[in-house]
């Protein structure tokens, strides 16, 4: 490599030495590792010298004597070993001490280094090196302190500096002054630039000089070069090799220091240090010299740049070696080259071969390392300052709400006008606010004189920002804020319109009030996540923003792919409608979508395919598409910053500490839910359960949810974790109350995606366990009446967390009694189809994995089997209730056998009044009654059992009966506290006592009965639960009695919609509607449609029921009279819906409830 070779756009690579005496020989060590690495990995005949790779060395003490021997001289590690060796044996040896004192003759050290630099035959002996330019590598400094401030470092350089140049001095001047070290050599008396002063050792300052490394590159090689990495090498760690800690000592030493204090004092001793004070001493040389503070505040700041900032130090074997035992040298290099083959330590040094070879950096300009606070500040700012200097995104679509409202707040009007005017627009992560606040700036910027712009998300990017605006106001680039006087400028410039906003204000850290200027003039505008983020701010100048709506979602993705002028055909349309909506139309997440589509050249097909398995690598890493502007945050980002700042909060031991926790409690469960309607009954219903698995939810100091749970004295639920909970989840913008409900909640989708994509494997599988486990203790299967709204409610999120699968190394017979319960729920709400599908799978699994005599598997049969019933699948019924009767007779738990045999058979014997085998169902239910009656009249199996006969006798058309029976039914419900009003079986009981009034011909009273159970079923069912819909048909068939067949036409047309819908075409409850429309159709001469209507009734009929069966029988002999013209009788006509569990209507997974359906809106 040449000497002068022009590196201006490679990354900058700075090298800092540490000072510590002889030890510096550890630091050549590794250096010399890293060359010869280096040689391998370039393939070079010889060596690599260091300052042919690195731009900068700078060193301190000892390592001065280093960056002077590397840069200045040009050594390679391996002369500079050799040279550094017999420097210390010269310099340290005992013949070198004056007599009765402890330091060492200053003239061997002197001639030490003439020798050196007479020996490398250079063309100047100057410090200065006039060869290398600005672009050059190979600049070097030492550090030394003058005596009239020893507390700023004066700098020796190989270049010209912007301050004490230093150009006279002489090399061995330089490296006498810098390893002055006092008690080992005294200083040097130098003149430089015509001042003569005494100079000491700058390890009295500087020990560590990578900061100065740092401060030296950004003034002399350029603020914008950017930076490769910074490579800081020390001399080992000044602890004991049994880990004594230096912290731990200076506790004691200050401790101690405490103690002299309280004793009296020796005056006018004429000694200027006791005895007692040398411990206090040494504490204040150690925190001097400590080089691991200034390690300890880099590695703080290039905490987010990996690969930034490498930290090199000796771990063990150096810390009781003092400066001068050059005798120990042999050992520290022992030591050095056992520490550099520790796995994480030769990693560290390939990466830095690896950079240095392939040019390799960070893209991290030099000024960040030097002016902000904190790198992570600087980036805000420089984002800031970016964004302050273009407009707003070229992608920008729609929210002409907003910013009509910010048009109009901070409307035009004369220079210094009162009063102030504030705004907050706030909402989620990615919504957009940032880019409103852009737009309006560019709509309306020219009201404003001035617009200055901060970044109040951290104090640092708060200062940073401010910064700038010190340079925008008073000129220059200043190395720090002056907050004080840009506040008495906005506050005190009355002739200017001025608007300043303070972007990203999220966190309870950070209390922007103190930074808005007194006064009553100019312009502020604040965005956050939060509503009650500070400032207080009136209803009237907060606005929440939303996301977008479909059409604008559309126009962005198409202009942020570059595709806005191709007109979307079929697939095309429906790909980018349903991209937008799994991006839960985000503005963040679909312009960076645009952008993936753009820059891979990829089909929507594609990006939805790649986005449906790969979701989480899409979301998290913004390099996979950064959208309009390059420092956009990866979508996930943009959330994660709301997780970390209540995780901080709940480290405090305060409520709002407390609440920040629940917060966090109540986002791990509710994501495995569904995203919408999510309620807090979930939580109150398990919580009271008493057979609630407690010992799922963890302990109450973590993020496990167990604190949620807690009682009060009298049983009930203890709200008051989940209610701070919630409310700080609301303030974050991570959940929202729903609209049809406010006190239910949702979740944005990727909100509620990304809580589950952020835990690792471990913290999953609890979670998911916890959540499943809470749901499922949320409702008893017996569904009582005022559990089926809930239950209702209860099925997306059941659903949900199915989706997500069995949970690792769970309990198989608590998840197979969960899964038959998830389908007996399917089954009662109406979703049979789904239902079947799950049990069918359950009871394979049990019959492969239990004894065929376990309950379960009798259990399970027997649920499959009522299904296959309600599902008109009377053969496949007939034969799982005969396999599990056979199975209940030898089942090994004769406790669950007793207890079920006879509602096993009442269900058996359902299937046979299905399939009109009336005097097999009789004989059944006789007997079951018989024995159930022992139990007593309030027992379910007695009133079950008693509703089945009653269809039986009006079945068989013993309809005097059937009324005793269903009057006996509707009694026994309304006496039973556990049944009562409104529920299922009161209302069949009062619809069938109506079928059999109409029969006797009172029709009006047999409508006002039909009605009202229409009514009930429709406030607590829904309209379109496969029970509504009967009820509904039944009142359509009273009003053909009552001759109203239009609203009869009308009411019957609705139920076929809908049951098309929830049920499906050939169900039974679907062809009893279609026929008795048909029957309405025909006698309104409306003959062609009533005919298509009943052969299709007859041939759906002729599929699920045998040929023989009576509906069969009925619809086929009606199709016959309508072909051949003849009238039919009013019971031809439409016929009631016999009601009762025998005759249950259900549908299959179409069935929801209406108010499932929410959108995002605070």
């Amino acid at each position: 490599m040449a000497d002068a070779k022009d590196t201006s756009n490679d990354p900058v690579y700075l090298l800092s030495l540490d000072g510590g005496g002889v030890r510096g020989i550890s630091e050549l060590v590794i250096l010399h590792e890293i060359m010869k690495r280096l040689q391998k990995v370039a393939g070079l005949k010889e060596l690599p010298k260091p300052r042919d790779y690195f731009h900068l060395i700078g060193g301190t003490s000892t390592g001065g004597l280093i960056a002077i021997l590397l840069g200045r001289m040009g050594m390679t590690t391996e002369e500079a070993i050799k040279g550094y060796e017999d420097f210390a044996e010269t310099v340290f040896r005992k013949s070198n001490r004056r007599l009765l004192e402890r330091t060492f003759k200053e003239k061997t050290l002197e001639n030490v280094i003439r020798d050196i630099v007479a020996a490398r035959a250079l063309k100047t002996t100057v410090m200065i090196d006039e060869t290398r330019d600005r672009n050059s590598l190979g600049h070097a400094f030492v550090c030394s302190v003058p005596r009239s401030n020893m507390f700023e470092a004066y700098l020796f350089r190989t270049y010209r500096g912007k301050s004490n140049h230093a150009h006279n001095v002489e090399i061995w001047e330089a490296a006498r002054a810098t390893s002055s070290a006092p008690g080992f050599f005294n200083p040097i008396h130098i003149k430089v630039e015509a001042v003569k002063e005494y100079y000491y050792d700058g390890a009295l300052a500087y020990n560590n000089p990578a900061k100065l490394v740092l401060d030296e590159a950004d003034s002399y090689l350029g603020s914008d070069r950017k930076l490769g990495f910074l490579l800081s090498l020390g001399t080992g760690l000044k602890i004991t090799d049994k880990a004594f800690k230096v912290e731990a000592d200076a506790e004691k030493a200050v401790e101690h220091a405490l103690e002299l204090t309280r004793k009296p004092v020796r005056t006018l001793s004429g000694s200027l240090l006791s005895w007692d004070s040398l411990p206090v001493y040494k504490h204040i040389k150690t925190s001097l010299t400590d080089p691991e503070r200034t390690h300890n505040e880099l590695d703080q700041w290039f905490r987010a740049i990996p690969n930034a900032y490498f930290r090199l130090n000796l771990d063990k074997g150096a810390a009781d070696i003092k400066l001068n035992e050059y005798k120990k040298m042999k050992l520290l290099r022992e030591a050095t080259e056992k520490y550099l083959k520790k796995d994480e330590v030769s990693a560290s040094i390939d990466k830095i071969v690896s950079m240095l070879h392939n040019k390799e950096g960070v893209e991290m300009p030099l000024e960040a390392t030097c002016r902000a606070t904190s790198y992570e500040a600087f980036r805000h700012a420089m984002v800031q300052d970016v964004r302050q200097r273009t407009i707003s995104s070229p992608q920008f679509t729609g929210r002409a709400a907003i910013l009509g409202k910010l048009d109009k707040h901070f409307c035009e009007r004369g220079p210094g006008s009162s009063p102030r005017r504030l705004f907050r627009i706030w909402g989620m992560g990615g919504v957009g606010k940032t880019q409103i606040a852009l737009k309006f700036r560019d709509l309306n910027g020219s009201r404003f004189n001035h617009v200055f712009w901060i970044n109040a998300a951290t104090t640092d990017s708060i200062y940073e920002s401010f910064r700038k605006v010190t340079a925008q106001i008073y000129g220059g680039n200043p190395s720090r804020p002056n907050i004080t006087g840009v506040l008495n400028w906005l506050s005190q410039n009355r002739p200017e319109e001025w608007l300043l906003v303070f972007d990203n204000n999220d966190s309870d850290s950070v209390d922007v009030s103190k930074y808005i200027p007194a006064g009553n003039t100019g312009n502020i505008l604040f965005t956050s996540r939060r509503k009650d983020i500070k400032p207080t701010l009136d209803h009237n100048q907060t606005y929440a923003v939303d996301i977008m709506d479909e059409k604008d979602a559309v126009t962005l993705l198409l202009r942020s792919s570059k595709l806005e002028d191709q007109l979307l055909h079929g697939d095309n349309e429906q790909l980018v409608g349903q991209i937008v909506k799994e991006l839960g139309y985000l503005p963040l997440a679909i312009d960076q979508a645009g952008s993936y589509i753009h820059m891979q050249d990829c089909t929507f097909g594609d990006y939805l395919f790649g986005f449906q398995s790969g979701r989480k690598q899409l979301m998290e890493d913004p390099s996979m598409g950064r959208g309009a502007f390059n420092d956009n945050p990866a979508v996930y980002g943009t959330f994660e910053l709301s997780y970390k700042a209540l995780e901080a909060k709940s480290k405090d031991n305060s409520r709002e500490g407390r609440a920040a926790l629940n917060a966090l409690r109540i986002l791990c469960i509710f994501c495995f839910y569904h995203n919408e309607n999510l309620t807090d009954e979930i939580i109150s219903r398990a919580a009271m359960n008493d057979k609630f698995d407690r010992d799922v939810l963890g302990d109450k100091e973590s993020v496990a949810p167990l604190a949620l749970f807690n009682l009060k004295g009298d049983k009930s639920w203890d709200s008051t974790n989940y209610t701070d909970g919630i409310s700080l989840l609301k303030s974050y913008s991570l959940i929202k109350k729903a609209v049809i409900n406010d006190e239910w909640h949702s979740m944005h989708i990727l909100v509620h995606c990304w809580a589950r994509d952020r835990m690792h494997e471990d913290a999953y599988s609890f979670h998911h366990y916890a959540a499943r486990s809470i749901i499922f203790d949320s409702f008893d299967q017996k569904f009582r009446f005022e559990d089926e709204r809930f239950t209702a409610r209860l099925l997306l999120h059941l659903k949900a967390i199915m989706e997500h699968g069995a949970p690792e190394g769970g309990d198989w017979f608590k998840e197979t009694r969960q899964e038959t319960k998830y389908a007996k729920l399917l089954q009662h709400v109406g979703m049979w189809r789904e239902a079947l599908h799950v049990l069918e799978k359950t009871v394979q699994e049990r019959r492969d994995n239990l004894e065929p005599e376990h309950w379960l598997v009798p259990d399970g049969i027997w649920a499959l089997a009522k299904l296959n019933k309600a599902c008109c699948r009377f053969d496949e019924a007939v034969l799982l209730f005969h396999e599990c009767i056979d199975l209940v007779n030898d089942c090994s738990s004769r406790d669950w056998a007793a207890k079920h045999v006879h509602s096993i058979g009442i269900d058996f014997a359902e299937v046979f009044i299905q399939k009109m085998e009336l005097g097999k169902a009789q004989n059944m239910l006789v007997y079951i009654i018989e024995e159930a009656e022992k139990k007593g009249s309030k027992h379910p199996q007695f009133r079950r059992a008693l509703a089945a006969l009653a269809v039986t006798m009006q079945l068989a058309g013993i309809n005097d009966q059937a009324e005793k029976l269903e009057a006996r039914i509707l009694e026994l419900c309304l006496k039973n506290p556990a049944v009562g009003p409104g529920h299922r079986m009161t209302m069949n009981a009062i619809s069938n006592l109506a079928t059999l009034r109409s029969e006797r011909g009172e029709h009006e009273k047999a409508d006002d009965m039909w009605r009202h159970v229409l009514e009930v079923d429709e406030r607590f069912r829904g309209k379109e639960h496969p029970n509504t819909l009967t009820s509904k048909r039944n009142v359509a068939v009273g009003c053909v009695k009552l001759e109203r067949l239009d609203e009869a036409e009308q009411m019957l047309r609705e139920v076929l919609e809908a049951s098309d819908r929830v049920l499906w075409r050939t169900h039974l409850d679907t062809l009893a509607t279609i026929e008795c429309l048909a029957g309405v159709l025909y006698q309104k001469k409306q003959v062609d449609e009533a005919l298509d209507l009943q052969e299709e009734c007859y041939n759906g009929r002729l599929e699920v029921l045998e040929n023989q069966h009576p509906l069969t029988v009925k619809a086929e002999a009606d199709l016959g009279k309508m072909r051949d013209g003849r009238l039919l009788g009013v019971e031809e006509l439409a016929q009631v819906q016999w009601q009762g569990e025998a005759f249950t209507g259900v549908g299959d997974s179409n069935y929801v409830l209406q108010d499932m359906n929410d959108r995002y809106l605070y």
